[in-house]
């Protein structure tokens, strides 16, 4: 790490590409033996996305839909230094600005530590499921959001 990474929003089509890598890195690194038949979904929504970058590469991605944090993902070299954090906060700020007064997430019930980042940062485990494909557990999260004023 540079120490000078920059969050930015998508901007070019160029930016899939390196989205698709760093996606497919941590899903793998993190669920390869859940996934071993993983494949990136471009036609999710990427271009709603924001970017951590370092040096050029992207480091980071983050994208929210309606109350969800659909995806959040930092590459294995850029966790604990708050970048991560930045990106949450980006993301709590969108779904609050959608006028939604709680954010909810999910994620692989395996992952004890995304669970405990996000529990640092506010978010509450609300249920446990078998994931609706795979089988796997899910843990779905939520958080209140501060500031939330509704209209």
């Amino acid at each position: 790490m540079n120490g000078d990474v920059k969050i930015r929003w998508y901007g070019t089509p160029g930016d899939l590409a390196g989205i698709e890598q760093l996606v497919t890195r941590v899903v793998l690194e993190c669920y390869g033996h859940l996934l071993s038949g993983y494949k990136f979904d471009a036609d999710e929504n990427w271009p709603a996305s924001w970017i951590a970058e370092d040096a050029g590469a992207i480091v980071g991605v983050m994208l929210t839909g309606e109350d969800w944090l659909e995806d959040l993902w930092m590459h294995a070299s850029h966790r604990a230094y708050g970048i991560g954090a930045r990106l949450l906060g980006i993301a709590e700020s969108e779904i609050a600005d959608r006028d939604y007064e709680i954010a909810r997430l999910r994620l692989v019930s395996e992952n004890v530590h995304a669970i405990r980042f996000y529990a640092r940062h506010g978010w509450n485990e609300d249920r446990r499921y078998p994931h609706e494909i795979n089988g796997f557990e899910m843990v779905e999260m939520t958080k209140r959001l501060v500031g939330f004023t509704q209209s």
